[in-house]
């Protein structure tokens, strides 16, 4: 069998919880309702949408739109830039992991190509990603209506679990003879994504990742500052 032929190296990153300290999501939809607090009248159904959601009763991507649509519905994409803005400045001070921000500039200097791929929404996402300095950014894409008001719902598909891993093969191909590829990520919701890669890193993990990384012989990693 003939040897690989590797002409780039491909790393991915995930970013809720693997970049960052937690969870991006729930903190942007927070700092929403910081910036239009009677939004706040509007979430009494949220808590039992997370009891569906929990019980199985509706997926991912309907707990997400659900909350997106009553947190942030509606709001301008001038209004959304400002918060996204605003939580970003936030966030690079305060949220993000030290040793990712080391790891992403090791392997930017060894000029492997970059890609974060995340299950948040592009409007906060792909700002980020451009400023840590991503080649290529993966994520959930937002809905907008013909005044530019947010919809809520998802464009596509939620780049989460299979979905985000047919992202990223979009963005790279098929053909994996080309390249090498490594991905760090928290969750075990990315175990198709791991499952794919040559090299899989489990940052800080889920207990469910956790089990799976000692039983695949993934590396496990420990960010914490």
């Amino acid at each position: 069998m003939p040897e690989k032929s590797i002409e780039q190296t491909v790393v991915i990153f995930d970013l809720d919880s693997t970049i960052t300290k937690k969870d991006t999501y729930v903190a942007f939809l927070l700092s929403i309702l910081k910036a239009y607090p009677l939004r706040f009248f509007r979430c009494g159904f949220l808590p039992f949408a997370i009891l569906i959601h929990k019980a199985g009763i509706r997926d991912n991507s309907w707990l997400k739109e659900t909350f997106l649509t009553t947190i942030a519905g509606g709001l301008s994409q001038s209004q959304l830039t400002a918060c996204s803005d605003q939580f970003l400045e936030k966030l690079k001070k305060k949220g993000i992991r030290s040793k990712a921000l080391q790891k992403i500039q090791q392997h930017h200097d060894a000029n492997h190509k970059l890609i974060l791929a995340s299950a948040s929404f592009d409007f906060y996402v792909k700002k980020l990603g451009h400023q840590l300095g991503f080649d290529a950014i993966a994520c959930t894409l937002s809905s907008w209506n013909k005044h530019n008001k947010l919809t809520g719902k998802i464009d596509g598909q939620n780049c989460y679990g299979k979905y985000k891993l047919k992202r990223l093969i979009e963005i790279l191909g098929n053909d994996k003879n080309a390249i090498t590829t490594i991905a760090y990520t928290d969750h075990h919701s990315d175990a198709p994504l791991l499952e794919w890669v040559d090299k899989a890193i489990a940052v800080n993990p889920t207990q469910k990742l956790h089990r799976l990384a000692l039983k695949k012989k993934y590396i496990i990693a420990d960010w914490d500052d």
